[in-house]
């Protein structure tokens, strides 16, 4: 054990030490050399390849292909095609089709906020090295057998469990658990089971090809028993048993378990966690087939270096981690099970049944938490948030999915046999006799049989459902947190190693004791270091102001204690981005939030927000309109989730402890959204920033200002707004314009830069610098940009 543990290590040496230079002598530079060349020399690319997968968005098809051909040059990686999509045309195009096209390489996507998705690593991780924008395209359709046999049992799925518009969703759940394909599956039940922790249920892994593996082996043996007892019937009982053998045998049944495996993922194709399946299906079969002990860790390591040598960004995709650290908290759970059972503490248990299904209970819940020990850190420093209410409810769901699983692919097999054989009947029907048409008429009957009990698991499925979307309501099921640093990911790893040892070491009582307090300190900080004070060197900002980029949009998140208090928001498309980055500040909900007016690209975002049945104490707007379409939008969705709105009027004063919000109100009313602007004033301690909304110049002009260190600049830098006059009367020292990179409207105008840097005032924009932060501190504010490198 020592040994195979010792190999473990000094394999994840290898790959730590020599991961960079791998990464940098590794053929994937070259490729990624080639494409970066072209784009520099700005040349158009012939490209042709197989198509893997197509997406869309509103704006593109994705179209990503492999075994590409670029200028007569083979490129052994994937390439993304991006089609824009012009006047709802778009091209029919499907995995395995064959294409040639024209096109121009296009930049590689600036990540502009730190809680963004990093979308390059994201492309990398899959093999993908380059953007192609397409200007023409020719389509050669394929459709091999692969493709045929999913679509035929997508098709037949609908059939079986969808009986209704209505039914939709059990369909599309079925469709994700048996086939990987989750264009039907509904949105909102997705994100319900991930924001549970549960989502890997819906996502095609070693979970479910583990269930094949189980079931092929299981029913192999099965029909060789029934075979051997057949086959006696008619010939010999030596020969019965040798053709039984050759068919059913030890070895014919791991083959075939391996094969048919194998040919599973890629009918549904290979990701990544279907590859690390397959790789641990197949060193387990190996290991039988030599009759050697099969070793958990062992596999692990093969498996991570398989996929590494071949791509050394793959370390680096969430799915690959998420992977392989479930993996890895299996195997902890093993080694920890292992531990008692040699010990003999089990033994008891198996006595009596009444004590067998208490310890698979335990079992389970013990699995569930050495998983979530291990992936932890990648949930949270990917996603901003951890469910621990998944400990309990993963014991529960898996167990409920695999007989949700196992029912469904055995009514489709049955189903999908007998109602072809009833086709095949119905064509010789006119030659038929009353043999056949009782076969014909059975097969139809099973058909429907099986169609009925598909109800029994579209009724496990929905009460299933409502579940997961409860508990996704229970107060403080979810922890938010911060992505931690690699230097907190290391430690948060070294020392719960240090605590299992510990605890499985019976000589180190002292230590024992010791590693479990700093367990708890050490956990406790993970979840929610930003909020408490045992560490009291730890210099805090008091107040974090952080000017999002959101496009041509306004967005700001204040962080004030435990308080979030945030500014507008972007439009509907931002609302992720403002979403991670409440999350990351450790906070669920909004505290206060203040609408400047309501354009869409400024109260998009929150009304997503609202929508996701996310929480608003307070909503402070301009006076609404109900004859406008976005305004009569804000007041239903404030009276159907029960936000408390305030409509300022006046100028009001609002106060969160020492912070203050002085909100200004135009004294003249107009037909124009943006002249109606709320006007704030912030001010904490000697601090002072003013926001602007959209007014004009000639709403600057009634204001009441007075000088401030930050001015939030108006409507984006456009000329309509931010006058000499107004930046004579407010002296700031910085300055902040929200605008999207190379927006349609030209922001910012020549003429407001100009103005800006004609008063000595430093500018940052988030085009330029992504997210803007000021962190307050007692005596002093700090500015921070996000993109270091452009301005």
């Amino acid at each position: 054990m020592q040994g195979r543990i010792l190999f473990n290590i000094v394999l994840c040496l290898i790959f730590g030490v020599f991961f960079f230079p791998l990464e940098k002598y590794h053929p994937i530079s070259k490729f990624e050399n080639y494409w970066e060349e072209q784009r520099i020399s700005n040349s158009e690319v012939n490209i042709s390849g197989t198509v893997v997968e197509v997406n869309q968005t509103d704006y593109f098809q994705q179209i990503i292909i492999k075994d590409v051909i670029s200028n007569n040059y083979p490129v052994n990686y994937k390439v993304m095609l991006m089609i824009k999509k012009e006047k709802g045309a778009e091209f029919l195009i499907t995995p395995y089709d064959k294409v040639k096209c024209r096109g121009s390489i296009l930049e590689q996507p600036v990540r502009y906020n730190p809680t963004d998705m990093d979308y390059v690593t994201y492309l990398k991780s899959e093999g993908i090295l380059a953007r192609i924008e397409v200007i023409d395209i020719d389509i050669m359709k394929k459709t091999p057998i692969f493709e045929k046999i999913n679509n035929k049992i997508g098709e037949h799925i609908d059939y079986i469990f969808q009986k209704q518009d209505s039914e939709k969703e059990f369909s599309g759940i079925i469709k994700s658990l048996l086939l990987g394909d989750r264009s039907d599956l509904d949105e909102s039940i997705q994100n319900n089971y991930f924001d549970l922790g549960v989502g890997h249920i819906l996502v095609i892994s070693g979970f479910h090809i583990g269930i094949i593996y189980i079931c092929c082996t299981t029913l192999s043996i099965w029909l060789g028993k029934l075979f051997l007892k057949t086959a006696i019937i008619f010939v010999k009982e030596k020969v019965a048993i040798l053709i039984a053998t050759f068919l059913f045998g030890y070895y014919s049944r791991l083959i075939s378990t391996l094969v048919f495996c194998w040919t599973y993922c890629f009918i549904i194709g290979l990701s990544t966690s279907n590859l690390r399946a397959c790789i641990f299906i197949t060193l387990n079969i190996i290991a039988k087939c030599i009759w050697q002990e099969d070793d958990f860790l062992n596999n692990i390591a093969i498996a991570i270096g398989i996929i590494i040598i071949y791509n050394p960004y793959s370390l680096f995709g969430v799915g690959f981690q998420l992977s392989f650290g479930s993996m890895i908290g299996i195997g902890l759970y093993k080694y920890i099970e292992k531990f008692y059972l040699d010990k003999g503490i089990r033994f008891q248990y198996y006595t009596t049944s009444k004590y067998c299904i208490k310890i698979n209970l335990y079992s389970s819940i013990l699995s569930s938490l050495c998983i979530t020990i291990v992936i932890a850190p990648i949930l949270v420093y990917h996603f901003y948030k951890v469910s621990y209410i998944s400990i309990f409810i993963n014991a529960f769901i898996i167990k409920l999915f695999m007989l949700v699983i196992f029912s469904s692919g055995t009514i489709l097999s049955i189903s999908f046999l007998s109602l072809n054989l009833a086709e095949y009947l119905e064509d010789k029907l006119i030659y038929s006799t009353d043999f056949i048409k009782y076969l014909y008429q059975l097969f139809l009957d099973i058909t429907d049989t099986l169609k009925n009990l598909s109800y029994e698991i579209n009724f496990i499925l929905d009460i299933t459902n409502s579940i997961v979307e409860y508990l996704n309501r229970v107060p403080f099921g979810l922890l938010a947190m911060d992505s931690p640093s690699m230097f907190e990911i290391v430690i948060y790893y070294g020392v719960i190693s240090l605590i299992i040892f510990l605890i499985l070491e019976e000589r180190y009582v002292i230590l024992k004791s010791v590693g479990i307090a700093l367990a708890t300190q050490l956990i406790f900080g993970f979840i929610n270091i930003d909020n408490l004070y045992f560490i009291p060197y730890f210099n805090k900002p008091e107040v974090v102001i952080t000017q999002l980029y959101v496009g041509q949009g306004d967005g700001t998140i204040i962080k004030y204690g435990n308080k979030i208090i945030t500014i507008d928001g972007g439009s509907s498309s931002n609302y992720s981005r403002l979403k991670n980055n409440i999350n990351s500040k450790c906070s669920f909900k909004i505290d206060m939030s203040i609408i400047s007016h309501t354009d869409e690209d400024h109260v998009g975002a929150i009304i997503e927000w609202i929508k996701n049945n996310n929480k608003i104490e307070l909503l402070i707007v301009p006076v609404l309109n109900e004859a406008d379409e976005i305004d009569k939008q804000i007041i239903d969705l404030c009276e159907q989730y029960n936000i408390k709105k305030e409509e300022i009027i006046t100028p009001t004063n609002l106060e969160m402890g020492n912070m203050f919000l002085d909100v200004l109100v135009p004294t003249t009313k107009s037909s124009n959204k943006n002249d109606n602007s709320l006007v704030l004033n912030l001010n904490y301690g000697d601090f002072n920033m003013l926001y602007t909304g959209d007014i004009s110049k000639e709403v600057e002009q009634t204001l009441e200002l007075k000088d401030v260190d930050v001015l939030k600049v108006a409507h984006h830098g456009s000329k309509t707004s931010t006058s000499e006059e107004l930046l004579e009367l407010t002296k700031p020292e910085h300055a902040i314009i929200s605008c999207g990179k190379n927006n349609i409207y030209n922001h910012p105008h020549a003429q407001v830069l100009e103005n800006l840097e004609k008063h000595n005032i430093d500018i940052w924009r988030t085009d330029l610098d992504g997210t803007i932060t000021i962190e307050l501190y007692k005596n002093q504010a700090s500015l921070k940009k996000y993109i270091r490198n452009e301005k």
